[in-house]
Order: structure tokens, then C-alpha cells, then sequence
């Protein structure tokens, strides 16, 4: 039997047959199904509308599917059954513990824009040395892009806790994105600003979610691991890129 998800998908808002009605028709057909589901009867409230269908990786012990509408979905090995949201700290259903315990994706905001704050890219990095995982979160609301980086817990030879970077604010990005990937380098993140917008809002101007600007501009923004706020900006020419394939770091050689 075929079945809708509870979220419109990305092909759903940007494929130019779907016509304005059939786009805000989705839109509250996911916000009529989650009201619905704190209703008495209910087996169960929605809290997250996230289809987690786009990659998977493996991370502190857990493999998690991910996709930018939601956190990370961990999914347990080897039969992939469903475990729970995992947001930055822990799992749904995993018992508390002194490592579990601090901020999470979205810090203490509360509502629809902490909501939104969790979500994360399809496609985190790990560092193959740290075993840092580092993700971004691209929402509709200012500042638009948060920064995080989660360190393992395991092979931790020391007595000091491993650094963590929580939803850290990205500053320079001026508007909503459809910002998919990011360049990861060994020493430095690569964001990627590109004219392609992915806003309900645009729905007000009679365009479609997903928007591409032909007279916007290309921007990458590259800073050092830990130090988001002395990020710069390089324009260049007019592009857009869904995927990127590697990123590293280059130093030039001393000359006399």
C-alpha cells in the first residue's frame, strides 16, 4: 500500500509541475496529521517531522540516518530498527549518564524556531584522526545557519571532558538557503552561500519553496575548526553545488 510522508519532500517543493495549491495542501496536511496526533486516541504525538532517508554514518557507538528536515535518527545494528532521535547528547530511550547531560541541537530555545534550530545536514563529517563529528543546521529564521561539532567519548585519555561546539551561530549569512553540504578539511569548514533559497515564504511572492536567484551572488565562507567567528568570505562566480566531493588544506612551500 502506498503511503505519503508526514513532510513534503524536497521533490515535492522544488518540481516545477507542483503548483502552488498542491504545495501549501502538503504544508497543512503535515501540520493537520501532527495536531492531530496529540488528540485523545492517539497512539502516539508527532514531535518530529524528519524522514531521515538521505544518508547514514557512524558515530560514538551509534548509526545514525540523517536528513536536513530533522536530527539524526539512530537506527540499531544490524537489523536497522528504529531506536530514536539523537540530539547531540543522546538517544531517545538511552538511559542518562554524566556524558549525556548539557546543551543540545537547538540550545535551550523553545517552540518552533528551537524546532527548527535542530535540524541538521544530511551529511555530517567525522574527523579521522579526533573522531569529531561536525554538522551544520540551516533554518528559515535569522541567523539561518548553526555550527556543531560532537567529539567521541571513546579512547579518551584524559581526564578533561573533549571540547564540544553546540549550535554556535554562523555570522555573514543573510538570508534562508538550501544549504545541503559543507567542506570539511582537516583544520578548517567550508559553508557553502549560494542563490538557491529554500523558504516557505517565498509561497507569498507566488514562487516556489526552493528559489533559485540568478542575480544573487556565490559565496564561501571558510574558518578555522573552533573559531567561527573569524570566518571569511570568498565571492565567486555565479554556481550552485548540491554535493561537494573533498576538501583540504594546501600550505605553500617557503621560498628564499
Amino acid at each position: 500500500m502506498h503511503t505519503s510522508p508526514i513532510l513534503p519532500s524536497i521533490a515535492t517543493l522544488a518540481n516545477p509541475a507542483s503548483s502552488l495549491f498542491t504545495i501549501i495542501l502538503s504544508i497543512f496536511r503535515t501540520i493537520f496529521l501532527v495536531i492531530l496526533s496529540y488528540l485523545p486516541g492517539s497512539q502516539f504525538a508527532i514531535r518530529k517531522i524528519s524522514v531521515a532517508n538521505t544518508g547514514i554514518l557512524y558515530h560514538d557507538g551509534r548509526a545514525l540516518a540523517t536528513c536536513e528536515s530533522g536530527p539524526p535518527m539512530r537506527v540499531a545494528l544490524p537489523g536497522l530498527e528504529t531506536v530514536g532521535w539523537y540530539n547531540g547528547k543522546k538517544t531517545e530511550g538511552e538511559p542518562v549518564t554524566e556524558e549525556s547531560s548539557g546543551e543540545k541541537f537547538g540550545g535551550t530555545t523553545k517552540g518552533l524556531v528551537g524546532w527548527m534550530k535542530e535540524w541538521t545536514t544530511a551529511h555530517p563529517r567525522i574527523d579521522p584522526i579526533t573522531s569529531e563529528l561536525r554538522l551544520f543546521h540551516s533554518t528559515f529564521v535569522s541567523p539561518f545557519v548553526h555550527y556543531s561539532i560532537m567529539p567521541s567519548t571513546y579512547n579518551i585519555n584524559s581526564a578533561t571532558p573533549p571540547p564540544r561546539l553546540v549550535s554556535a551561530r554562523i555570522p555573514g549569512i543573510k538570508s534562508a538557503k538550501m544549504m545541503h553540504d559543507f567542506g570539511v578539511s582537516l583544520t578548517h569548514t567550508v559553508i557553502m552561500d549560494l542563490p538557491l533559497s529554500l523558504d516557505p515564504r517565498n509561497l507569498v511572492f507566488d514562487d516556489p519553496v526552493v528559489s533559485y536567484d540568478p542575480s544573487g551572488r556565490s559565496r564561501f565562507g571558510v574558518f578555522p575548526r573552533w573559531q567561527l567567528e573569524i570566518v571569511r568570505w570568498f565571492e565567486t562566480a555565479l554556481c550552485w553545488i548540491f554535493h561537494t566531493a573533498n576538501t583540504w588544506d594546501e600550505i605553500s612551500p617557503v621560498t628564499s
